[in-house]
């Protein structure tokens, strides 16, 4: 993620500094069903470029709404009686949701993030609703 509100606002405007952010983001699910003798693995890559906009609070938390959209490229594999057969899909994706954030200052260009996000991926006229939750560095 990026904040480029920290470059187009001004010094003391500390709302905006922490209000917009830009993110390249990556998310990945899989699933196996079947037998042991008839089965599929679906596995899901979605890349996604997107814009976030939220609201502040006390410095640590934010509350945000994000939309984006980028390519989902999904590999499933049949397997039946050791017979592998593989195929591999891509579409493109628009993504929205809603997610909040908390920031652990470490020093004053440093620190840790926690966020949790409810975001739906609506890929041609397929929709996944993802919860994820995740940790990274602010700097």
């Amino acid at each position: 993620g990026w904040a480029p509100g920290r470059l187009w606002s001004e010094p003391h405007d500390d709302f905006w500094k922490k209000a917009l952010w830009a993110e390249l983001s990556y998310d990945f699910t899989g699933d196996t069903q079947g037998t042991t003798a008839v089965n599929t693995a679906t596995r899901l890559h979605l890349i996604n470029v997107r814009g976030r906009i939220g609201f502040p609070v006390k410095d640590v938390v934010l509350f945000y709404g994000a939309v984006g959209g980028g390519l989902a490229i999904e590999s499933v594999s049949y397997n039946i009686y050791s017979t592998k057969t593989g195929l591999i899909g891509v579409k493109p994706v628009l993504d929205y949701g809603l997610g909040a954030q908390v920031f652990f200052p470490l020093n004053p260009n440093l620190g840790i993030i926690l966020r949790a996000e409810f975001m739906r991926f609506r890929r041609g006229y397929m929709d996944d609703i993802l919860l994820t939750i995740s940790a990274g560095v602010d700097f």
